[in-house]
């Protein structure tokens, strides 16, 4: 079973960082620079590209949300950790970013950004 990741944003790190995860990008015909820049790194990266509808795009994120770009990465990519195992392998070292009560969604985006750019082990 594949698993899907979609946004220009979420979408163009993962080819960036975790290209070995990467299998096929879906993508809706565009003259946006922003999606084109994304496309281009996915072929850069030798990720297949497939255009795609807006349509069945949104069925393969299960979200009109895609922005126009929805990435099958591989299923390992997206298990989960638990707290306990993340616990048992901390280090001096490990960096953790704990959240409680954050609602908007802007505002998840804007902490988890923060914390991929001050190399935080997990979230």
């Amino acid at each position: 079973m594949s698993s899907y990741i979609y946004g220009l944003h979420a979408v163009k790190k993962m080819l960036q960082f975790s290209e070995k995860d990467c299998q096929q990008l879906h993508c809706a015909s565009s003259n946006n620079q922003r999606l084109q820049q994304v496309i281009s790194l996915a072929r850069q990266k030798g990720i297949d590209v497939v255009t795609e509808s807006r349509e069945a795009l949104g069925k393969l994120a299960n979200s009109d949300k895609h922005q126009g770009c929805v990435l099958r990465v591989s299923p390992s990519h997206q298990q989960a950790v638990s707290l306990q195992e993340i616990l048992q392998n901390m280090t001096p070292k490990t960096l953790l970013l704990v959240l409680d009560g954050v609602q908007d969604p802007h505002n998840l985006g804007a902490c988890l950004r923060s914390a991929d750019a001050a190399g935080v082990d997990a979230v």
